[in-house]
């Protein structure tokens, strides 16, 4: 009796490192070409779930580039720079906020920057829900970050997180000093090249991926690139070898 309600709790608890659920993300239709000398740019959205997680982010070859604010009706909680996310360097800027509880119904998303850039820049937003409703941004020591390549790479690797080992989303940017042809590794999507070639993608863990594996660019040159993890609050991290399967079947005998 004591293995089956074991197996039985197991079973019943298994939603506590549930899964993530990209709602939207940067692609033709949630990424925007952001005028050269604007401080603002919409990014038109597919209606808004509520209680989601928004991550917004931008990518300039404009050195000095920071998000000030995000629209906050899209919020109904606070939006937040992520930690240690706005790097300028030689190729430009990236940065990244976000919000763990989305407003339902927004269809567009204004992110306004601390100056109007001298060059081109874009603006992205990643809807995703989670399966246990609960969102903040990971409680390991480094949840979030930047990297400044300038080692002149054509493979670039990503931010190196540290990370709970809960189940996350992580949204990824980078802007390359060439044309970048995208992020690749195990359990990343690469969502979006631009038109002015910066880089979008995003990863869903099951409590294992740190940081894309590799940013890509046609020739070698330095790479800026930003990276946040969230993770569902009450969740627990998985026991190590937990298989569904097994435990069901030691069920069989008892």
């Amino acid at each position: 009796m004591k293995k089956l309600l074991y197996s039985l709790s197991l079973l019943l608890c298994s939603p506590c490192w549930a899964t993530w659920t990209l709602t939207q993300g940067p692609s033709t239709a949630i990424n925007n070409a952001c005028a050269t000398g604007s401080t603002t740019c919409a990014v038109t959205v597919s209606s808004t779930g509520s209680s989601h997680l928004l991550v917004a982010g931008i990518a300039s070859t404009a050195n000095g580039t920071t998000i000030s604010s995000v629209t906050s009706a899209a919020c109904s909680v606070t939006w937040t720079h992520a930690s240690s996310a706005n790097l300028a360097g030689s190729a430009g800027s990236v940065d990244l906020y976000y919000c763990t509880k989305s407003a339902s119904g927004q269809t567009s998303i204004t992110i306004t920057v601390n100056a109007a850039p001298g060059a081109a820049w874009t603006a992205a937003i990643w809807e995703a829900s989670s399966s246990l409703g609960t969102i903040a941004i990971d409680s390991g020591a480094t949840p979030s970050g930047n990297k400044n390549d300038s080692s002149n790479c054509t493979s670039c690797a990503g931010v190196s997180l540290t990370l709970s080992g809960n189940n996350d989303f992580i949204a990824a940017i980078a802007t390359p000093g060439d044309t970048g042809t995208g992020l690749t590794g195990t359990g990343w999507t690469n969502d979006k090249v631009d038109a002015s070639t910066n880089l979008y993608g995003h990863g869903i863990t099951s409590g294992s991926q740190t940081a894309p594996a590799t940013w890509t660019q046609t020739t070698a040159n330095p790479l800026l690139c930003d990276a946040a993890a969230f993770q569902e609050t009450s969740g627990t991290v998985a026991p190590a070898g937990f298989n569904k399967k097994r435990k069901i079947e030691k069920m069989d005998g008892i």
